[in-house]
């Protein structure tokens, strides 16, 4: 039984019945549609050469003489990376998997990520591409023993070209493509392998396009050598075969102000995320930046590119 404690609140009672009884569906509707309207989570991909993850242990003939990578750099490029909080992120310069997961363990450990990936390449350092993923990794395949012509000779990637497929668990699939082209320690015979390797890259990734040619794919790294240079264009070129984007020219443009590598004397952008046609649509505009926060500062001679996608085709 209900009870009134006023004869106000019986001559409204009816009215804010029939109020609530109105507005609930609303309501109702109203947050249904809000969270049907809230936007997808991004995927965020992210290239970085992380300068020398090295352990310090002489277990590689290679590298025997290589330091151990500082603990405050090893920190800073955990807040770096904290900071980005990428769901599949490409590195250069790391020294092996038992080092990566190590690092991987110690700092990285409530990121969610799975065992990470590196396949020892060709450097003579020992430095090696790799990849840190919270997706699925269907496959990964080594690129280390393709053999591509370079003047009078046959030579293979200074590293690797690493190719990665992941699949999110809608059941989203795309491959990253990860690379370390030539330094420029050497002048014009480095120039020369650079581009050599480039139009390898080309090649490669115009078969895996042709094979399927709605694949989603990137292709990442650092390429040791600016947007308008000879040796990259056949990843760059407006023509180049495979349409690859080069987002971070696009959206920030190539001038001084742009440099993901960063000691003063040689600031430019030598790191890339390059998009296939495929993904293109999949980008988020305005998105890539390169982060150039204090701790990205420390924790590397590159800052990290960094780009959002939202998945499409799942």
């Amino acid at each position: 039984m209900v009870s009134y404690r006023s004869i106000e609140d019986l001559r409204f009672f009816p009215m804010k019945t029939l109020l609530a009884g109105l507005l609930a569906p609303l309501l109702l509707f109203s947050s249904v549609a809000c969270l049907q309207a809230a936007p997808a989570k991004p995927l965020v991909i992210a290239t970085y050469n992380v300068e020398n993850l090295f352990d310090g242990i002489p277990d590689n003939p290679r590298n025997k003489k290589e330091r151990a990578k500082p603990k405050k750099e090893l920190r800073a490029l955990a807040d770096t990376l904290h900071q980005i909080n990428p769901d599949v992120v490409v590195m250069q310069e790391v020294e092996s998997l038992k080092t990566l997961k190590a690092f991987q363990d110690k700092y990285l450990k409530d990121m969610g990520y799975a065992e990470p990936v590196l396949i020892e390449g060709n450097d003579p350092r020992g430095i090696d591409v790799a990849l840190l993923t919270r997706l699925k990794v269907e496959s990964q395949v080594t690129h280390k023993d393709y053999k591509f012509q370079v003047e009078n000779r046959k030579r293979g990637f200074s590293r690797d070209l690493l190719q990665v497929t992941l699949k999110a668990d809608t059941g989203y699939r795309f491959t990253v493509f990860a690379t370390h082209l030539k330094s420029k320690l050497g002048g014009k015979e480095s120039d020369t392998v650079r581009q050599a390797e480039a139009q390898a890259i080309q090649t490669l990734l115009a078969d895996f396009q042709k094979k399927d040619p709605k694949a989603n794919f990137v292709l990442m790294g650092d390429f040791n050598d600016e947007p308008h240079s000879l040796p990259l264009k056949p990843l760059l070129s407006p023509k180049n075969p495979v349409g690859l984007k080069d987002i971070a020219a696009a959206d920030l443009g190539i001038k001084p102000t742009v440099f993901s590598y960063h000691p003063k004397k040689y600031r430019s952008r030598i790191d890339y995320i390059l998009v296939s046609p495929a993904m293109l649509p999949e980008y988020r505009a305005k998105s890539v930046h390169i982060l150039s926060t204090p701790e990205a500062y420390w924790a590397s001679d590159h800052l990290p590119i960094v780009a959002e996608f939202t998945p499409q085709d799942q």
